[in-house]
């Protein structure tokens, strides 16, 4: 919804949609404005309720903040390379 409403859908190529919506889906599952300011162990609590320590052997809160950034960095990455495509026309 938000992509059609915003035109985000003209500047994801068709064979990145779905990674790149997964991306997205990860990083809104994970991070909230009101998290700024909370304590790790809050934050523990908090993905713990949400089930995102499934699967994840040692600190869950470490590799979740790995998943957000990593997954952050591949959407810089996708709009920087869409922005000079389109700067080149």
């Amino acid at each position: 919804m938000i992509s059609k409403v915003s035109s985000l859908e003209k500047l994801i190529p068709d064979r990145r949609r779905r990674e790149v919506g997964c991306w997205l889906g990860t990083i809104w599952s994970r991070w909230k404005n009101n998290y700024r300011y909370v304590s790790d162990e809050r934050l523990k609590s908090e993905f713990k309720r949400l089930k995102h320590d499934r699967g994840i052997s040692g600190d869950y809160l470490k590799e979740n903040s790995r998943m957000v950034i990593n997954c952050a960095y591949n959407l810089r990455i996708l709009g920087e390379n869409q922005w000079r495509h389109l700067n080149k026309k």
